[in-house]
């Protein structure tokens, strides 16, 4: 109970010392730009032996409009995406066997 009155007090007194910051867009429309870019970009012209990956067209120094990290981050959440697919299809199921959808067969 004493933390409970402590930190709305802790709160309000400290609150002068935030730093507030305005709104800096949506991750999901800057994602969805970049993967925009670099499937509707033509092919990026690369020196002998480097591969040409598609991602790279969306990149400012293949001519593209977004900085490398970006570029990074959304292909990390293209790469890790099955992975969460997987799970939610695994415990859609899952869920199913406690309902009283699996009686109706008997």
């Amino acid at each position: 109970l004493g933390s409970m009155v402590l930190a709305p007090i802790i709160f309000s007194i400290a609150k002068p010392y935030y730093i507030h910051l305005p709104p800096g867009g949506s991750v999901m429309s800057m994602s969805a730009k970049v993967t925009w870019e670099a499937i509707s970009k033509k092919r990026v012209s690369r020196g002998p032996g480097e591969k040409n990956r598609i991602f790279d067209k969306a990149r400012k120094r293949y001519g593209g409009s977004f900085d490398d990290d970006v570029v990074e981050s959304v292909k990390a959440v293209l790469r890790i995406m099955p992975v969460f697919l997987t799970i939610i299809m695994y415990w859609a199921i899952y869920s199913q066997m406690t309902t009283t959808f699996i009686f109706q067969g008997e």
